[in-house]
């Protein structure tokens, strides 16, 4: 099995690979060095251990380069975890010719509405900070978005019901990010912020507040919090 992992978002590719890892615990992990050779890639995918037993190779920085495939990538065995770890994006032809054989992730560079939402937590001041450097346009909608997702998590939601209930995909690597985030809530803290982050919405609509949104969700955010 081949999983590729790849974009600029290196903090969330490293959590998508400790999440392979922990799925595979039970295989031999094998880490290469940084841009290692066709031929080293191809001794440990295919040397049998003395145990016989199935391996956890990551190889970083080694498909970027590349002008075409090798092909040991057609015939890494399954019971094999093989995973290339680029810090790049692998460009659209290459990705198209990969998806054949590997999973594919792409973690874009996180912008800094993602940093202010990953930031929302009880007692932090960094989210504070960043709230002054964002685009007013579907600020409020994010929040909404984040905190209903943080509800669910805390709700013990599963996966599959949360992406009916919010009509949007979540790999559970995601997932598992948003339950970590969720555990500093309690659930009447959720509950408030998601509540509070609709009737904003609704006095801004309705012209019922001169205040700017960002100046109402800081006030939230600071009673909250």
């Amino acid at each position: 099995m081949i999983y590729i992992l790849h974009g600029e978002d290196t903090t969330s590719a490293y959590d998508c690979l400790t999440q392979i890892q922990n799925k595979y615990k039970d295989h031999l992990f094998v880490r290469l060095e940084s841009k290692p050779g066709e031929d080293e890639i191809s001794q440990v995918v295919f040397t049998e251990d003395l145990l016989d037993q199935a391996k956890l190779i990551v190889a970083e920085g080694f498909l970027s380069p590349l002008k075409k495939l090798p092909k040991f990538i057609e015939k890494v065995p399954q019971d094999q975890i093989l995973i290339f770890w680029e810090k790049t994006t692998l460009s659209p032809a290459k990705i198209k010719s990969l998806s054949k054989y590997a999973q594919i992730e792409f973690f874009k560079k996180s912008s800094e509405i993602f940093s202010f939402l990953d930031g929302l937590i009880p007692g932090s001041k960094n989210a504070f900070a960043l709230l002054t450097t964002l685009e007013e346009d579907g600020l409020i909608w994010q929040i909404q978005n984040r905190f209903l997702l943080l509800l669910l998590c805390k709700l013990n939601i599963s996966l599959d019901q949360i992406v009916k209930v919010t009509k949007r995909n979540l790999a559970p690597w995601q997932l598992d990010k948003l339950q970590i985030q969720s555990r500093r809530f309690d659930q009447k803290q959720l509950m408030s912020v998601y509540q509070g982050s609709l009737k904003i919405d609704y006095l801004i609509k309705s012209g019922k507040t001169n205040l700017d949104p960002k100046t109402l969700i800081s006030v939230l955010l600071q009673k909250y919090l």
